[in-house]
């Protein structure tokens, strides 16, 4: 058993996300990107634009994050974004950033600090892409 309350830990977590608190995009990036990549490559079935997908869906969670209460809100939250941008992708066409530098090019202005966009990126890099 934990000296710490699971709700209590999930108030914290939300907390820190609402705050802008870099350390808490990074702990739902790694709790949650491979399930938003897998998703992503469900409607892709292509490992790239997945992983480019799926960077996108956390870097709109950071952009919203004074919107959520719940921790399930989060996990909902970056699916149906990674499933949305993936049907959107595959609906228009239309090319996301032509490459991963692109994306990482586009994420530095996205008030992350650079020491935390690094890290995500090589998560992302080092999960295994189907």
């Amino acid at each position: 058993m934990t000296d710490q309350d699971p709700i209590r830990e999930e108030d914290t977590a939300i907390r820190s996300l609402q705050q802008g608190r870099p350390e808490a995009l990074r702990a739902y990036f790694f709790q949650y990107y491979a399930e938003v990549f897998g998703l992503s490559m469900l409607f892709l079935n292509d490992a790239l634009t997945a992983q480019k997908v799926s960077m996108e869906a956390f870097w709109l969670l950071w952009e919203r994050r004074t919107e959520f209460r719940k921790e399930s809100q989060v996990r909902v939250f970056v699916a149906i974004a990674a499933r949305n941008k993936s049907i959107q992708h595959t609906r228009l066409r239309n090319p996301l950033p032509v490459s991963i530098d692109d994306l990482r090019n586009s994420a530095s202005v996205s008030g992350i600090p650079s020491c935390i966009l690094q890290e995500l990126f090589a998560h992302a890099d080092a999960a295994p892409h189907l």
